[in-house]
């Protein structure tokens, strides 16, 4: 009988245990068994997906289909670029105007999700004053924090790399679409991205959530859903992927834990850059 275990399908109730390849990437594996990786599409055709040799080695096959990923979808921040300064300093702007004092260490936890959700979740706003606040933050942000930014090491090479193999590029952002052009001409990555490719949320607030962002994407692209994989460093990227059908990977060199990573369960892990793009070719 199979039954499904968090997006892997077995044919008993497995006893999976955690393997990390020597350049720190995991996998999920049922001893004596070959490493297995989850992916959406296992669980639609009741197939495992099974890695021959070790994590870190992406020969996959579904059904003894090759798996290869041909349309990437990436996050922004804490994937890309490390915006935290301008984040943090914007979030400290908009407290102020009313009196509150952050803890920059604490306003880490503002990159990533969609503000408004961050400010209630975290200082108690209604929904009224948190879009209030975000349109303070925008004030400070426009001039200034979305210029305090910085590329991480390795990723102009990684989609220069992506591009030269014909992966398709895109870019999936709970910022607003505006500002994540802005972000991506800033450090001359736009061309690796097809204008409509570009995809964030609304300045009026609407599609926040990284699930809507992703789905919009994927009305770009072909139906095949199995090539497709999201690149993020928080739950709420591998949370939008597997609402969407599509596997992703979570990366630990941004802002998201590496144990909110684990819960979340991705496909994978990636440590590093060139880690990450040893997962993508």
């Amino acid at each position: 009988m199979i039954t499904p275990f968090s997006g892997l399908l077995m044919a008993k109730k497995p006893t999976l245990k955690k393997a990390v390849s020597p350049s720190g990437g995991t996998a999920f594996f049922d001893p004596p068994a070959r490493v297995k990786f989850r992916h959406p599409l296992a669980y639609e055709k009741a197939a495992v997906v099974e890695w021959i040799k070790y994590p870190g080695d992406l020969s996959g096959k579904v059904d003894g289909v090759e798996v290869t990923y041909q349309y990437i979808l990436f996050d922004l921040d804490g994937t890309l670029t490390d915006p935290g300064a301008g984040i943090i300093n914007s979030v400290l702007y908009a407290l102020r105007r009313y009196g509150i004092e952050g803890d920059p260490h604490f306003l880490r936890r503002f990159v990533g999700p969609p503000l408004i959700n961050s400010f209630m979740e975290f200082y108690g706003f209604t929904e009224e004053q948190a879009r209030e606040a975000v349109e303070f933050y925008r004030e400070y942000y426009r001039e200034r924090g979305i210029f305090e930014n910085r590329l991480y090491p390795g990723i102009p090479e990684l989609l220069a790399t992506l591009t030269e193999r014909g992966k398709q590029l895109a870019l999936a952002t709970s910022k607003p679409t505006v500002f994540a052009r802005q972000v991506l001409t800033h450090f001359q990555l736009h061309h690796y991205f097809a204008e409509e490719m570009i995809v964030g949320s609304y300045l009026d607030g609407r599609r926040t959530n990284k699930a809507e962002v992703i789905a919009a994407v994927l009305a770009l692209l072909p139906p095949e859903r199995e090539k497709a994989v999201m690149v993020g460093d928080r739950k709420y990227d591998v949370e939008g992927a597997r609402a969407n059908g599509i596997a992703a990977i979570g990366v630990t060199y941004g802002y998201g834990e590496v144990a909110e990573l684990e819960r979340a369960r991705p496909a994978q892990i990636a440590h590093s850059v060139p880690e990450l793009l040893n997962f993508l070719l």
